[in-house]
């Protein structure tokens, strides 16, 4: 699967290094040297790297011819000990395709290199198909508007308070180097670095995987597994030789450890997951079981291939959008045309991943099972053992794993944004008035609604025992466990309890300035990648880099965005109208004349939003407010305990 990495190093003379070989070998082009009179050449790449050139627009044609580039450097640097060039190095997500991986180095370096000065010298090396990446030399002088060689750095002068100048011992003006770029500052490499991971996971995002990466640290994203080095082409090379390499040993002795942790953490998530949905298992009927399994068509939540997930969501969402706009403005026919040719593709793939699993089964067994889901569970079994299982290991496999079916069918359904109950219940409602409507489809409609009801009532017995479930409304009851899980017990008491003239928010208002900007830009954004477009990311990624990551992941969950709006509504942020614009697709006009705003995710009406003490006393009118502040202090006891406990143990 993708995995990051991306080092940088200085092409340096001092160093003894010249960067028309350097271009030479990455390049696998022959390049004469004019400074040493040499040809720099090297053969033994087993595959023609991929290579081209970007540069700013007012830097010079010859800037795309790569011997006359790098020659120009070589002379214009003057210095026995002078930067020549800087270069980094990527490995791309093999999740892409070729040419997906052209498009994002593309983007990448145009938005982050070349958009700064530089000229980049790219090129992709896939010598091996497990690890395909791109090495690219920047320019490290900039360039000047009338394209002429801009200077790196220039000397400023020391002068003492009445402006004169100061001196050495030696009799030597004072002066010091300022730098006319950060190109060489730390935080601008970690900018770098950070804007690989955020383009990388928007082109697998536009190109349907479910995978991301990450330029933090495991530990830091709280992993298990130790980080693996990079081998680089010439440790691989050797193995496949059959020769030793240090780093590919090391790789495998961490790959060995690293198995071991994730197999007993698998076994870890699978116990919590079982034991989350007990109460949900003991409360279905034996048909409702079997029934749980047709819901997922109903709702249209199908089980398919993890690397086609994402993908059906992006496309799910793209038709919601047209459905709700082709009611109140015309959409182009080739947008329609668009998503449909997508759409077709994915279920055409989809269906090619299914019947193969089926195909295999009936190859090694007679026939295929009567579950998608067991089939591809089995036939990935089989290919980890690297042998079809016996009679009684399929068994026992498929006893095992049924169970699992149930609680992926429970989290799929679990887990959808609060549209999907809605639907489910303004869908029954409809049926419900129909005398020829599909009996199966209410029935199956209706279990949905029990499982939702089930799940959120479990949700606040666990914080807010005394709270009266039956009085309140579905859709209030996930806003209200929603609020729990984005504010956190301690401040919802605070909420509930604040006389204070000052808004109490979870962010500050300096923090929450920022959420404007950064969700028009996210939203032109996404409309550029129902087009197939990669344009806007960097805006995004720029409002990306000013906010708090926590704030970022927040504005971009399904639920919570909606409570960082409520506080950018409280401190006079965005107005009323502001707030529901910038959380729906679009708003029209009813027949009534009332103003509606649809939800840009699904095509649903949005649930009103207020400033934070207002939303949490409407989700809680009528109920017993000292009370539940109790339970939410009695939490907060039982926490403190525990943790002490633990503090205990550790020592």
């Amino acid at each position: 699967m993708a995995i990051y990495h991306f080092s940088m190093q200085v092409i340096s003379r001092g160093k003894g290094q010249s960067v028309v070989a350097s271009a030479a070998y990455r390049s696998g082009e022959k390049l004469f040297n004019e400074r040493y009179d040499k040809v720099s050449h090297y053969q033994n790449r087993e595959v023609k790297p991929e290579t081209f050139i970007l540069k700013p627009s007012h830097a010079p044609a010859w800037c795309l011819e790569r011997v006359r580039l790098w020659n120009e450097v070589e002379h214009i640097e003057k210095a026995k000990n002078a930067q020549l060039a800087r270069e980094f190095n990527v490995a791309l997500p093999i999740e892409l395709t070729n040419e997906e991986q052209r498009a994002l180095l593309v983007n990448f370096v145009d938005k982050t290199f070349v958009a700064e000065g530089m000229v980049a010298d790219i090129a992709i090396h896939r010598d091996d198909p497990q690890n395909p990446h791109a090495h690219v030399l920047l320019t490290i002088r900039p360039f000047n508007e009338d394209g002429s060689w801009g200077a790196k750095a220039k000397k400023e002068y020391l002068l003492d308070d009445e402006g004169n100048f100061t001196y050495t011992k030696s009799g030597a003006k004072r002066s010091r180097k300022i730098t006319t770029t950060n190109w060489d500052d730390k935080e601008t490499l970690a900018r770098w670095r950070s804007a690989w991971a955020f383009y990388a996971n928007q082109h697998l995002r536009l190109a349907g995987h479910s995978v991301t990466i990450s330029e933090k640290s495991n530990e830091a994203l709280g992993k298990i597994e130790e980080p693996s080095i990079h081998e680089g082409f010439t440790a691989r090379k050797l193995a496949k030789q059959g020769e030793f390499s240090d780093r590919v040993a090391i790789n495998e002795e961490i790959k060995a450890r690293n198995k071991a942790h994730v197999k007993l953490d698998e076994v870890n998530q699978r116990l919590e997951r079982i034991t989350k949905h007990e109460r949900r298992f003991t409360a279905l009927t034996p048909a409702e079981r079997t029934e749980l399994k047709q819901l997922a068509k109903v709702l249209r939540m199908y089980i398919v291939v993890d690397t086609l997930e994402d993908k059906k969501k992006i496309l799910a969402r793209w038709r919601s959008k047209l459905d709700v706009q082709e009611e109140f403005e015309t959409v182009e026919p080739k947008v329609w045309a668009s998503l449909q040719q997508q759409e077709q593709a994915h279920k055409q793939a989809t269906a090619l991943l299914t019947n193969e699993a089926k195909r295999i089964m009936t190859t090694h067994y007679g026939n295929s099972l009567n579950s998608d889901y067991l089939n591809r569970m089995v036939v990935s079994e089989m290919s980890r053992l690297g042998r079809p299982l016996n009679e009684q290991e399929l068994r026992t496999f498929c006893e095992a794993h049924r169970e699992e079916e149930l609680i992926e069918e429970l989290e799929k359904i679990t887990q959808q944004p609060l549209i999907t109950a809605t639907t489910a219940r303004e869908r029954l409602t409809e049926l419900q008035r129909d005398p020829l409507a599909n009996a199966e489809e209410k029935k199956l409609l209706a279990l949905a609604l029990k499982l939702f009801d089930d799940y959120y009532d479990e949700q606040l017995e666990k914080v807010l025992p005394s709270f009266n479930k039956k009085r309140t409304p579905l859709q209030e009851k996930e806003w209200l466990v929603a609020a729990i899980h984005y504010y956190g017990k301690p401040m919802l008491s605070e909420l509930l309890t604040t006389k204070s003239a000052v808004p109490l928010t979870k962010y500050s208002p300096a923090e929450l300035q920022l959420v404007k900007g950064y969700l028009q830009s996210e939203r032109t954004y996404f409309l550029a990648q129902q087009r197939g477009s990669s344009d806007g990311a960097e805006e995004v990624f720029a409002f990306t880099q000013k906010m708090p990551e926590r704030l970022v992941k927040d504005v971009q969950h399904p639920r919570y965005q909606s409570f960082v709006l409520s506080e950018c509504l409280a401190h006079g942020i965005l107005t009323t109208d502001e707030v529901m614009t910038l959380a729906s697709a679009l708003r029209a006009h009813n027949e009534q004349g009332e103003t509606v705003y649809f939800n840009e995710s699904y095509g649903g009406k949005l649930y009103p939003m207020a400033p934070p003490t207002q939303l949490l006393n409407q989700l809680l009118r009528g109920q017993n407010l000292t009370q539940i502040l109790s339970d939410l202090e009695q939490q907060e006891k039982i926490k403190q305990q525990l943790q002490k406990q633990i503090k205990r143990k550790k020592r």
